[in-house]
């Protein structure tokens, strides 16, 4: 899912590119487009089972040393692990 939000017009618009549909709206500020926009991304998540709101700050770091870590060169990849056994172990999650 690609989220663009842009000032056209004196409007906020806001197109939402999701599986080759898109979503489009207009708003007065650019409040209320990243408003809606967020609840959009939110109730699609829901949908396809994946609620982000449900994760805690471990679990963050639990995916990233899983899906971000390892592209790191061997001694980030390292570091990177060890500081997030640190933390984990100092917030004790």
């Amino acid at each position: 899912m690609k989220t663009k939000i842009e000032n056209e017009d004196s409007a906020w618009v806001v197109q939402i590119y999701e599986e080759g549909a898109v979503q489009k709206r207009r708003f007065e500020t650019e409040l209320q487009a990243v408003a809606w926009a967020a609840k959009f991304a939110r109730d699609i998540n829901i949908k396809a089972g994946s609620d982000f709101n449900n994760l805690n700050f471990g679990d963050l770091l639990d995916r990233y040393a899983l899906e971000i870590a390892p592209n790191k060169a061997p001694a980030n990849y390292v570091a990177t692990i060890r500081k997030i056994k640190y933390f984990k172990n100092i917030l004790k999650i």
